[in-house]
């Protein structure tokens, strides 16, 4: 592995452990009578990060795209147990179809919340665990769309042995992988067909697209509904907008650095290119991705701003109720009018 690329691992890791935790802190302590039942999503998707930033670690992926075949293949201390490092590898790539699932949950939650909080109000405690059914089940067909399909085979080693030893000195054949190769042409320059390979490529971009589909038109309607309800508050009209732009540039951000650069990721090898050392690039970026995630929560929402600044609450500002609740007595008013 470049050792620019193990730095900017362990760098993304660190970073990620370091924001997540404060975040989560911050959740239960300093946002809890404001935002309500919502405090659970953001602290399910910080603990989603620090797990993330860990088993990046213990899987430290390389990626290498040669010709018509697409390997991740594990660098770590693990990377000789080829069965175990196979399922944490599917691991850690299922993870970046949970990152997608868990913002389209929390712009789901959003739409919710503001459009249709009598409905809101029925999912509190152990129920509000029906949002994430969704992402659980795309998940869980991420993950087992990846340990079937994409399965390393003598075939596709012999295809990127000569690729990946002299680029990266690994053998193919020994190295924990997930690995594809879309087609060939054999001896007799006939095309051959990896149906169940490019099959997989087409669930998983099933998965991406849905999720962010569901996600502009979530935010779109919020928004709407955010800017026309002339029967909010404005301290709960102010707190809409932070959750709306908070989710809004996370959503922006892994769009950049996440989802379009691993989706060409996906679909380079069908044309049959040579990108060598550049197809590590999203891998450096996905590194930091749940830093910069905090991050954004720990900057946009007052609340948490306040806290990392150390500036007191200005007490015209405040929302001294549950916010869910704050929405719900909105709703009820406007359906009494």
């Amino acid at each position: 592995m470049p050792s620019a690329l193990r730095y900017l691992q362990y760098t993304g890791c660190a970073l990620t452990e370091v924001l997540s935790i404060y975040l989560f802190l911050l959740i239960f302590s300093k946002a809890s009578l404001k935002i309500g039942s919502y405090k659970y999503l953001m602290a399910t998707f910080t603990v989603f990060s620090m797990i993330y930033g860990i088993v990046e670690v213990l899987t430290q992926p390389v990626m290498h795209i040669e010709g018509t075949a697409l390997i991740v293949y594990m660098d770590s201390f693990l990377r000789y147990e080829k069965v175990l490092g196979f399922h944490i590898t599917a691991f850690y790539c299922s993870s970046f179809g949970v990152c997608v699932l868990l913002l389209s949950t929390h712009f789901c939650y959003r739409y919710m919340a503001v459009c249709r909080p009598h409905i809101v109000r029925n999912y509190t405690g152990a129920r509000l665990l029906y949002f994430f059914i969704p992402a659980a089940v795309l998940g869980t067909t991420w993950l087992v769309t990846v340990e079937i399909c994409e399965q390393p085979t003598p075939f596709n080693s012999e295809y990127l042995r000569e690729s990946l030893k002299f680029y990266y000195d690994e053998d193919s054949y020994a190295v924990a992988q997930l690995s594809a190769v879309y087609y060939y042409y054999d001896k007799c320059g006939v095309l051959v067909i990896h149906w169940l390979q490019c099959f997989s490529i087409l669930i998983l971009y099933s998965i991406m697209g849905t999720s962010i589909t569901s996600i502009v038109l979530f935010a779109f309607k919020t928004y709407k509904t955010v800017q026309t309800n002339t029967l909010m508050s404005a301290a709960t009209r102010d707190l809409h907008r932070q959750l709306l732009f908070t989710l809004i540039i996370q959503s922006l951000v892994p769009f950049v650095i996440l989802f379009a650069p691993v989706g060409l990721l996906f679909l380079l090898p069908f044309f049959n290119v040579h990108l060598g050392y550049f197809a590590n690039a999203p891998g450096a970026w996905i590194s930091f991705y749940p830093a910069i995630d905090a991050l954004i929560a720990l900057l946009m929402i007052r609340d948490f701003r306040n806290a990392v600044f150390c500036r007191k609450h200005n007490s015209s500002a405040q929302v001294t109720g549950n916010y869910d609740s704050m929405t719900i007595s909105n709703f009820r008013r406007q359906s009494h009018m």
